[in-house]
């Protein structure tokens, strides 16, 4: 049996998704509370009208909604969690479609490196 790996030490930027984390981060850059909840508004709906594209390509997506009077979000609040955290913690490395194109393969890059 091979050796339990334990939790890997976390690398970079933190997840977007982390409530506690964002709420924090908004609050110490001088927004109001409200403004982490409006910004997770704002990415899911960028996510769910694009598709499993990148972080970045959904940022950008994000912060063309701000141009939206109804988000009441400031622009700046999406350009600094896009520079401060990630969307997803894993990547596609690589895709090795079969011969007979009935099997793809998929090589998944994990936050830890692995």
């Amino acid at each position: 049996m091979p050796p339990r790996r334990g939790r890997a030490p976390a690398t970079g930027k933190p997840a977007f998704f982390n409530a506690q984390e964002l709420e924090r981060f908004v609050v110490q850059r001088g927004f109001d509370a409200v403004v982490a909840q409006r910004l997770w508004r704002v990415v899911i709906r960028a996510l769910r009208d694009g598709g499993g594209e990148s972080d970045d390509e959904v940022w950008e997506r994000a912060s063309k909604y701000c141009i939206d009077g109804r988000q009441k979000l400031p622009k700046v609040a999406v350009e600094l969690a896009s520079q401060n955290f990630r969307l997803f913690s894993s990547k596609l490395a690589h895709v090795a479609e079969s011969k007979d194109t009935q099997t793809t393969k998929l090589v998944i890059e994990l936050r830890d490196g692995h």
